[in-house]
């Protein structure tokens, strides 16, 4: 069985557009919802003769052969853009929830190997040491040469100020 009876009685009347055939019978279209599966039971049959008679009118008197109106037609287009619309909503909740998936996948990954470099010990070779210390070293002698200077300059300018003042 298809979808409910309203919407496959649409469908089968859009199926059949006057052209070769000039439409179809009541008793086509219930040997038709018939051989899909409705029961066609007093209910399914009083619905099918409610639907036929709002949504088809008479093409052929003398067959009795009915084709869609337009109003059904366009309100059978609504019911599938409609349904059209919840399969791509669904399909769109279904990208999301993996889109999320992923970034929670990434951001759990980030945390663990960050907590893994924390945790590993940090090796210093001993050529890395000895490369510090010789840029330690650099460094201070330089420091050591700018104080010298310094202190020179201070006692330059010190002697300077003595010889003025006598």
């Amino acid at each position: 069985m298809k979808d409910n009876i309203v919407t496959e009685i649409l469908r089968y009347g859009r199926a059949k557009k006057p052209g070769r055939e000039m439409g179809f019978t009541r008793e086509e279209l219930k040997t038709h919802l018939r051989n899909i599966g409705f029961k066609m039971d007093y209910e399914d049959d009083q619905t099918t003769n409610i639907i036929f008679d709002t949504c088809f009118m008479l093409n052929v008197r003398e067959t009795m052969q009915h084709v869609m109106k337009a109003d059904a037609y366009f309100k059978l287009l609504e019911y599938e853009e409609l349904e059209e619309a919840r399969t791509s909503s669904r399909q769109a909740n279904v990208w999301a929830i993996v889109a999320l998936s992923v970034s929670i996948i990434g951001t759990l990954c980030s945390i663990g190997f960050s907590l893994k470099q924390i945790n590993t010990p940090t090796e210093i070779k001993q050529g890395q040491i000895d490369q510090i210390t010789k840029t330690l070293n650099a460094q201070t002698s330089q420091i050591d040469s700018l104080i010298k200077v310094t202190q020179q300059q201070s006692k330059t300018k010190s002697h300077v100020d003595t010889v003025r003042r006598k």
